[in-house]
């Protein structure tokens, strides 16, 4: 009896102690998307950086940073539940909507990984898109 609750106490230890990605996670506005097209998510870090909604926002894993003068700064974390072809289609579509031109698209014949890079004015954004552990996970880099 006391080995059984040696047993189940280390297997709720193990359990409590394993929560991912060790950062918080800020609940998504939807858990999955349906339909077609990835809607934009009602809460952007910028107003101009889009981000597609039912994507939780990895607090843990990211980081803001507003200069004098408006210099930005950013690395955006997100993760979801949808096909890579919807978030590229998502990005492709939001991207020029949001004011960004897009200069360099890679990795599109390969697809385990995903890079544009889009300019605005003087700043540049690289929206990273890939499919790990049935997530598709979005990196945002503001500079």
């Amino acid at each position: 009896m006391r080995i059984m609750l040696v047993i189940c106490a280390g297997l709720m230890i193990f359990a409590a102690g394993c929560g991912g990605t060790g950062g918080s996670v800020i609940p998504a506005d939807e858990a999955t998307v349906p339909g077609l097209e990835l809607p934009i998510a009602s809460v952007l870090r910028f107003s101009d950086v889009p981000a597609p909604r039912g994507f939780d926002y990895l607090a843990g894993e990211s980081w803001t940073y507003v200069a004098s003068g408006g210099v930005r700064f950013a690395e955006l974390h997100y993760r979801g539940k949808a096909s890579l072809q919807r978030v590229v289609d998502f990005f492709e579509e939001q991207m020029p909507i949001s004011g960004w031109q897009k200069t360099v698209s890679l990795g599109l014949e390969t697809k385990p990984k995903l890079i544009f890079k889009h300019t605005k004015k003087s700043e540049r954004c690289t929206v990273v898109v890939e499919s790990r552990g049935g997530y598709a996970y979005v990196v945002i880099e503001v500079d």
